[in-house]
């Protein structure tokens, strides 16, 4: 679970993306869900 304000409106989505983050594992960079999208994502 992550606590920073801009997550705020996604944390009953919290048990999803640990889900998603745990098949991701060692293949993304980031620590949360939306910080595995690239910055330059469109």
């Amino acid at each position: 679970m992550v606590t920073d304000p801009k997550y705020a409106a996604f944390t009953a989505l919290d048990p999803f993306f640990d889900i998603v983050q745990q098949g991701l594992a060692g293949l993304v960079d980031g620590d949360y869900y939306f910080d595995t999208i690239a910055d330059d994502a469109e």
